[in-house]
């Protein structure tokens, strides 16, 4: 529930910065997105400012000083007394993934994942063991591969919704590896990373059907939406 209100409320900021509207339901949905899921709320919150990095200017900046406090206040009767009274949450004893490394530091993981230090007990360095296992997985290969595409796209074709999704990515992925071991889980990362390859994908197949669509066409200029159509369909069932 919380990341169905986390994405609304991204798309309803995105047609925000466009319009100069829709203040007061980005911030309804910011306060159903953090009474569902506070780490959902933390997420969508870096999301909005990565977003203003990627769609600058006052206008934009105005609307988020408005959206997203007000938000905050309106969740503030919960995620106020839940911040207060933080000491007495359960601590799971969640040890941070890969195993071993939650005793180091931010700056000593960075240091460790460039050089691809191996770890006692691990069998592959953490780069390795990092991208194999967690970031990308031989049962994301496609998905990757896609997500891939979708950045380089967007970036050549200045889509600023793929590029945001390509940083908000690199974000995530960055958090997991230096997030030190505490009660935030840095697992509990993975299911953004996750669902922003698939978005990215999901940009990936679009362009390449829309690509397919004006090399097979006649005309480039009036591609054939079945070709496009068919391209994406093909992508879905493979998937």
């Amino acid at each position: 529930m919380s990341l169905t209100f986390g994405v609304l409320f991204l798309g309803v900021m995105i047609a925000g910065f466009r319009t100069g509207k829709y203040r007061w339901l980005a911030a309804v949905l910011l306060a159903l997105t953090a009474l569902c899921h506070v780490i959902v709320g933390i997420f969508v919150v870096i999301a909005a400012f990565a977003a203003l990095a990627v769609w600058p200017g006052w206008a934009r900046a105005k609307w988020l000083a408005a959206a997203l406090p007000v938000g905050g206040f309106l969740s503030a009767f919960w995620t106020f007394p839940f911040v207060a009274r933080s000491a007495y949450v359960n601590d799971m004893g969640w040890e941070k993934l890969p195993s071993g490394t939650g005793a180091h530091s931010w700056s000593h993981l960075v240091a460790d994942f460039f050089s691809n230090h191996r770890f006692p007990g691990s069998t592959e360095g953490l780069r390795t063991q990092v991208f194999h296992d967690y970031l990308g997985p031989s049962s994301l290969q496609w998905v990757l591969a896609l997500a891939i595409v979708g950045v380089v796209v967007a970036s050549v074709l200045r889509i600023r919704a793929g590029i945001w999704l390509g940083l908000m990515a690199f974000i995530t992925a960055v958090l997991f590896v230096i997030a030190p071991e505490s009660r935030l889980w840095n697992a509990r990362l993975l299911p953004f990373y996750y669902l922003l390859l698939c978005l990215l994908a999901a940009l990936g197949v679009a362009e390449l059907s829309r690509a397919v669509a004006i090399l097979v066409a006649p005309d480039p200029e009036r591609p054939s939406t079945l070709v496009n159509v068919g391209v994406a369909a093909i992508a879905a069932i493979s998937w």
